[in-house]
């Protein structure tokens, strides 16, 4: 973490202590958000580890304005980028304590209908996500497979992943990171063993390249410049919070 603070100017860097230090602590406030962990008995159960991430494959910037006639939404596009920084993440946490991991590569759109659930839920996951899982650890030698995805909850406040802008009067007042995202463990029969997630709501702040203020016209700030800093911020935090759930499992 200490590296990415040091790429922030002065200014960024203290908006980052201010709205970030929960980033930092993520694992320790996943812990303390909720008492149950994994018991010693199901954690050493647990050796051969899969990695999926269903994360986006491209940049979601939302802006809100005043009225509804003001709202925006741009998407620049990732590729691979953000699930390369969540599979990263879970591989560094679960090769800390020893597990050994394997990256399922997997078509994050096709996997993330299996999860879509029903009009009424029974029970989770759904029928078609639990045999894909079963199938997978199966095929794998898979004790377990985690899976990282998006939180929403409007009610709350969570909305995924994407650059948040709130715009004022021609102006935005403010803006930045959202990166509501979860990781749930499924055993080998697709059942959920633990989830974790941490910072949910959280906003960080980007400062465009030579300290560009960020446009009312979200289009007049998309620079690649821009975009391209964004999505290095992104991957990053993206990488340590799910580094910090994983940890949080208390395998």
């Amino acid at each position: 973490m200490s590296s990415f603070l040091q790429s922030f100017s002065l200014d960024v860097c203290r908006r980052w202590m201010r709205m970030g230090v929960l980033l930092a602590v993520a694992g320790m406030a996943a812990g303390c958000a909720t008492v149950k962990v994994l018991e010693p008995a199901q954690a050493a159960a647990i050796k051969n580890v899969g990695v999926i991430s269903l994360l986006p494959g491209s940049v979601l910037y939302q802006k809100i304005g005043i009225t509804v006639f003001n709202n925006e939404r741009v998407e620049k596009p990732a590729g691979t980028a953000l699930d390369d920084a969540a599979r990263a993440g879970a591989e560094s946490a679960f090769k800390g304590v020893n597990r050994n991991v394997k990256q399922l590569a997997v078509d994050a759109a096709q996997v993330k209908e299996l999860f879509r659930p029903g009009a009424i839920v029974f029970s989770w996951p759904p029928d078609k996500a639990r045999a894909f899982l079963v199938d997978s650890a199966k095929q794998n030698g898979l004790d377990a497979i985690a899976v990282v995805h998006e939180v929403f909850d409007s009610d709350n406040g969570y909305a995924g992943v994407r650059y948040f802008l709130r715009g004022g009067f021609n102006s935005i007042e403010r803006h930045g990171i959202r990166a509501d995202t979860e990781v749930t463990l499924y055993n080998a029969k697709g059942d959920v063993v633990i989830s974790r997630s941490a910072g949910l709501g959280a906003l960080y702040a980007v400062e465009r390249p030579g300290g560009k203020p960020w446009a009312y016209k979200i289009d007049e700030s998309l620079d690649p410049a821009t975009h391209e800093q964004v999505l290095s911020f992104m991957k990053k935090i993206i990488e340590s919070k799910t580094a910090g759930h994983v940890q949080a499992m208390g395998l």
